[in-house]
């Protein structure tokens, strides 16, 4: 079995029993503080659904029903979880809070899994996916078709090490293992083209089969922190330089095989999170890159945690027990707790930070949460439909005036445009999928992926009316 296969296997098993776990406790939650609950019935009662046939404009809303805000943002979105802290916040971006029309409704021939690492990041021209089958591979943003797989572009055959994509300047850059050679390299790709722009070999260990689980570009490096199958080794971070080319440095994450999963990066804090390590040793570890060792680690029932950081905190879910939840706001400096807050069902992989509110997910309702202390601002109670979902694909992505949330369901899944401002629903459309991943902002359309499981895939693009 591939190490791909195992990842896939593991998180299809994880996300598979977190649903269970959703089915009972709905509607279950202890609340911290005054609930406030906005009333969205409205933006509720009307629904239209895509896939047999996109709606028309009558049938989506009012023709006299007018937005404030348009649907705009970069052209541009650098990393699967938007930037390096994995805040998922566009604060430059605008949704328009009328229900959008249907501008691409396009399968995608492809395995497509989760945002994990397999994106999509969006380039001038082009949305770059993961997959398992091709490695990488390009969309237009035209049309959604594909237009390059690193398959069939590269030289040399790759496969994909879990580490997730990303754009530094005009190259697309991830970890790959060469299939020709057995090596695993930093590589660089021409987002427009799919040619293989450099590709630096790690000298990982031989001896010890040490092999690359978790990596993240940020202020021009790319970094990679790896683990052993032998089991006797220490789990290293490794620093390219990517202008250069070359190796700039490798420390030890510390004591241990650490088995990494995932990394956020702000300045000169990394910090990296897993569920895999080892009994006696720490799950949570920041790293400082200037001094090239460890700030501090802690041991946390995280489960499929993504590390989410802001100026002061790193944000993770704990669960301590079956009915024992809460969102952690730990300190950058030292690892101590600086807020908890509690709720039933914590988001199963993380919050959403864009430095007014952090936005925690549960299957029926989404809090608004004070950064400075954890107090809630508002709350939006799902009255029907799907429910939400905390993981890695449904996340919500925070506009300056929208909070972008996926779902999943047997019955089709929706997006949900909530306000950030009062957590009033604005609009929602429902896909024929069981899974839709929370829609980001990419020029003048918010992109989603919607999938059932890993098959029939289909690309979205949404643009105002």
């Amino acid at each position: 079995m591939t190490d791909t296969d195992r990842r896939w296997r593991r998180r299809q098993l994880l996300s598979t029993l977190g649903l269970g776990s959703l089915a009972g406790v709905t509607g279950c939650l202890r609340f911290v503080g005054t609930e406030q609950t906005s009333t969205a019935t409205t933006a509720e009662t009307a629904t239209p659904k895509t896939g047999a046939a996109t709606p028309t404009e009558a049938e989506s809303a009012p023709p006299t029903e007018t937005s404030e805000y348009p649907t705009s943002g970069p052209e541009r979105v650098d990393h699967v979880f938007v930037d390096s802290r994995n805040t998922l916040s566009q604060r430059g971006a605008t949704v328009s809070t009328v229900r959008p029309l249907t501008a691409i409704e396009r399968p995608l021939d492809l395995d497509y899994d989760s945002r994990v690492s397999n994106g999509p990041v969006v380039a001038a021209d082009t949305l770059v996916v993961q997959t398992v089958a091709d490695g990488v591979l390009g969309l237009s943003k035209a049309d959604g078709a594909v237009e390059w797989r690193l398959s069939e572009t590269g030289a040399d055959p790759y496969r994909d090490t879990g580490a997730p994509i990303a754009l530094d300047g005009d190259t697309l850059v991830t970890v790959l293992r060469n299939r020709r050679t057995d090596d695993t390299r930093v590589v660089g790709i021409d987002p427009t083209t799919g040619q293989v722009q450099f590709a630096v070999v790690l000298p990982l260990s031989e001896a010890t089969d040490e092999y690359v689980t978790a990596g993240k570009t940020a202020a021009g490096k790319a970094y990679a922190a790896t683990t052993h199958r032998a089991g006797d080794g220490e789990s290293t971070l490794y620093a390219v330089d990517l202008a250069g080319g070359d190796l700039e440095w490798r420390a030890r994450l510390g004591p241990g095989d650490l088995h990494p999963e995932d990394i956020a990066i702000d300045g000169d804090t990394l910090v990296v999170t897993t569920d895999e390590a080892p009994a006696g040793l720490a799950n949570v570890v920041a790293f400082d890159l200037a001094a090239r060792e460890r700030r501090w680690a802690r041991t946390l029932a995280i489960g499929e945690g993504v590390p989410v950081l802001d100026d002061d905190h790193v944000y993770l879910p704990n669960q301590r027990s079956e009915r024992d939840d809460r969102v952690l706001a730990l300190s950058r400096a030292d690892g101590s707790v600086a807020w908890a807050f509690e709720q039933l069902n914590a988001p199963r992989t993380g919050v959403t930070v864009d430095g007014d509110h952090v936005y925690s997910v549960t299957n029926d309702r989404v809090y608004a949460i004070s950064p400075a202390d954890g107090t809630p601002i508002w709350s939006y109670a799902r009255r029907d439909g799907p429910p939400f979902y905390g993981g890695s694909g449904q996340l919500p992505v925070a506009t300056q005036n929208c909070l972008l949330v996926g779902s999943w369901t047997d019955e089709g899944a929706q997006i949900r445009a909530i306000r950030t401002d009062n957590g009033e629903l604005a609009w929602r459309i429902e896909t024929t999928h069981e899974w839709l991943t929370s829609p980001f902002v990419a020029g003048q359309r918010l992109w989603a992926i919607g999938h059932d499981g890993r098959s029939d895939a289909t690309l979205y693009a949404f643009e105002d009316r």
